[in-house]
């Protein structure tokens, strides 16, 4: 009996190391490697995001780019783009994009909607030498929120008074940040 019960469990073991990793083939994803052969205007991309129609949306040291499967545009540096290591790009829930970092000058936030650039006017306070920050944008409605947070300094932008609020947390810490 002690054979049968051997031999049915070797053999149920063996069935499942034949036939087992049929069901577990790895998948392929195809991916291909832009560079500036292909028309990126630089290597050195600091963020990157998708927007609703597909299209990709880079922050480069050149400035901010896009490219729709078949060619890539850059915006041209008179728009005063961002194009420092530390830049963000963000597309909002309503789809609009945004940048935020420095420029050849300043610190700059501007947003692209209907073809168009707009600048949002940073608090000034905020200076022209910040690098590392966060930056987040909340849409609600036709409104926006926006969080721009350095070392030391908090901010919050609403587009229905359009004004910066500098938020003070109680001993200088953070324990919940709840925006209106």
């Amino acid at each position: 009996m002690k054979f049968k019960s051997s031999f049915w469990f070797r053999f149920i073991i063996l069935c499942l190391m034949v036939f087992g990793p049929i069901n577990l083939a790895a998948q392929f994803y195809p991916a291909k490697t832009y560079s500036i052969a292909d028309g990126l205007p630089s290597n050195a991309i600091y963020d990157v995001v998708q927007a609703d129609n597909s299209v990709m949306w880079f922050v480069t040291s050149k400035g901010v780019t896009t490219y729709d499967a078949h060619s890539w545009y850059v915006f041209p540096d008179s728009l005063q783009l961002p194009t420092f290591l530390s830049s963000k790009i963000e597309k909002s829930s309503d789809g609009l994009i945004w940048v935020a970092g420095k420029n050849d000058t300043e610190f700059v936030i501007k947003v692209f909607d209907s073809e168009e650039w707009r600048e949002i006017h940073v608090p000034e306070a905020w200076g022209k030498k910040q690098t590392a920050f966060s930056f987040e944008v909340i849409a609600n409605n036709e409104h926006h929120n926006i969080t721009l947070a350095g070392i030391r300094n908090v901010y919050h932008y609403s587009s229905n008074t359009e004004q910066w609020e500098k938020l003070s947390f109680p001993n200088g810490k953070l324990r919940k940040l709840t925006l209106p």
